[in-house]
């Protein structure tokens, strides 16, 4: 009885001494944020990449969200950002984004203008403001794919320097936008 007990009592301290190697979990594979935003600032291509979480902990990529304004209308704002004075701030006032083309000529100063008529871009470049804001200025935005909360499109824009010295309509040409896989907030 003794041996045996000792014989059990030995393959328990073998068996709990060896090295048992547990089966390796998966790593994590990070992803991959496609979200960017491209465009020409008079012919200088300009590119922001990374997503909404790049944008919350690094101030830098691009996302789009969905807020109601006071006017009562929704608004879809695509926000970019990289660095400082490199950003694009453009606003679609809708109630629902649809795959389809958003035009908006200004015919009269923007500060005359209720904000809820359509289309608002403003860009941050190369310390300069431009924006929207005086006759003959345009933007035009495509959608061309909005699914499961991302959309993508593409965008030119007519715009106004904020230099309040001598702001020239139109002068400042926005071509070849295009914005991919953006999450929308809601």
């Amino acid at each position: 009885m003794k041996t045996s007990l000792l014989i059990i009592l030995s393959v328990c301290i073998i068996s709990c001494s060896k090295n048992k190697q547990l089966p390796a979990s998966p790593t994590p594979q990070p992803q991959v944020d496609s979200s960017l935003i491209s465009f020409r600032f008079n012919d200088t291509l300009v590119t922001i990449k990374g997503g909404l979480n790049s944008y919350v902990t690094n101030r830098e990529g691009v996302y789009a969200s969905k807020v109601l304004t006071p006017y009562p209308k929704w608004v879809y704002n695509i926000i970019a950002q990289s660095g400082f004075y490199n950003d694009l701030y453009l606003q679609i006032y809708t109630d629902s984004l649809l795959v389809q083309s958003y035009n908006y000529f200004l015919t009269q100063p923007y500060y005359w203008v209720v904000p809820d008529q359509g289309l608002f871009l403003g860009i941050g470049y190369k310390n300069m403001d431009y924006q929207i804001y005086l006759p003959s200025d345009s933007v035009n935005v495509n959608i061309t794919r909005y699914s499961n909360g991302y959309i993508s499109g593409t965008f030119s824009a007519d715009l106004t320097p904020m230099d309040v010295a001598n702001p020239i309509p139109g002068s400042t040409k926005i071509t070849d936008g295009s914005f991919q896989n953006l999450q929308v907030v809601y």
